[in-house]
């Protein structure tokens, strides 16, 4: 249950990046953190997963995309360039210090990540006869 009018939440599911600084100020209590590892920017929070419900694993991640038939030089220039930004010193420090972690990998890797989601959530969303409106 979570009271939204008395200014309470009774449990609350944020992306780190948005709650981190709340945990810290005290107008939260952080509890665990829903990756499969702790976050590099709150490790004194364990996961779902050592908190007890093993297997417990919901992440947000950002990824860019090109048509499916873009030249591989234009992928490639792309993906160089993102690769840089993400390796820049104050930009690398600004995500991490936000709870972010910053991957940069390969548009086959990426590609993997995107199709193994899929399957994942399919598998929830038909275990739980979730339905569309």
């Amino acid at each position: 249950m979570i009271e939204f009018f008395s200014g309470t939440f009774v449990l609350y599911f944020g992306n780190l990046p948005t709650v981190i600084e709340h945990a810290r100020s005290g107008k939260l209590r952080g509890i665990a953190v829903t990756g499969s590892k702790r976050a590099s920017a709150a490790p004194e929070y364990p996961t779902v997963a050592e908190s007890g419900i093993p297997g417990f694993e919901v992440t947000t991640w950002y990824g860019f995309a090109a048509p499916a038939k873009a030249p591989r030089a234009i992928v490639d220039y792309f993906h160089d360039e993102i690769v840089k930004a993400l390796n820049a010193p104050d930009l690398r420090q600004k995500l991490v210090s936000q709870g972010a972690d910053p991957v940069g990998n390969t548009p086959e890797q990426a590609t993997a990540h995107v199709v193994n989601e899929i399957a994942k959530w399919a598998k929830v969303i038909r275990s739980a006869g979730i339905k569309a409106q």
